[in-house]
């Protein structure tokens, strides 16, 4: 009976196989390809990427694979804190040397201004109430006057009492640093 003829609805005729009716047979068949297929398909896409694997070095491969892990998130959160220590003790060293360097300026200041000069010149007092003229010759120089009582009294600026710093070009370069700072800072 395996190849004998079975009548099917109306006059059609399969030939009896051992798998059971041609067309069942035939779709199995066709599965059968498909999977074949499917795992070729896979096994050559297992080639192209060990082909490429092969191609790339270890060291960066190694480097794809730590980047592609999770990692442990106390190394993570212990990279992060080093991070952030290190970046906020930056910030304070720079404060400290801005402060520090402004108190030095105007120590250096302070000693400068009560550095004691002898005027032989005529000049007017500014701040008496009737700016009197003071008599003040080369025979005859005025003492026992320090750098700060000249530049308010007499509003001169004499060239011992110049300061010998760069405060003034300090402080511009800082305000605009702090200036650019805020501009970026904004969005």
């Amino acid at each position: 009976m395996e190849k004998q003829d079975i009548e099917q609805g109306q006059s059609e005729k399969a030939p009896l196989t051992r798998g059971g009716s041609g067309a069942a047979s035939e779709g199995k068949k066709a599965e059968g390809k498909a999977q074949m297929k499917a795992q070729m398909k896979a096994k050559m896409k297992a080639k192209v990427k060990a082909k490429a694997q092969e191609k790339i070095p270890q060291s960066i491969q190694k480097k794809g694979q730590q980047v592609a892990d999770e990692g442990n998130p106390c190394i993570t959160a212990l990279c992060l804190s080093c991070c952030g220590f290190f970046s906020v003790s930056f910030l304070v060293f720079i404060v400290y040397k801005i402060v520090k360097y402004y108190i030095d300026v105007f120590d250096a200041r302070e000693e400068k201004d009560s550095w004691e000069v002898s005027v032989s010149e005529q000049w007017i007092d500014y701040l008496s109430p009737t700016k009197e003229l003071v008599n003040c010759t080369n025979s005859e120089p005025c003492r026992n006057w320090d750098c700060s009582y000249v530049r308010e009294h007499f509003h001169k600026d004499l060239p011992e009492c110049e300061y010998e710093d760069n405060m003034i070009w300090v402080t511009i370069g800082l305000l605009t640093w702090i200036i650019c700072m805020i501009r970026t800072a904004k969005p």
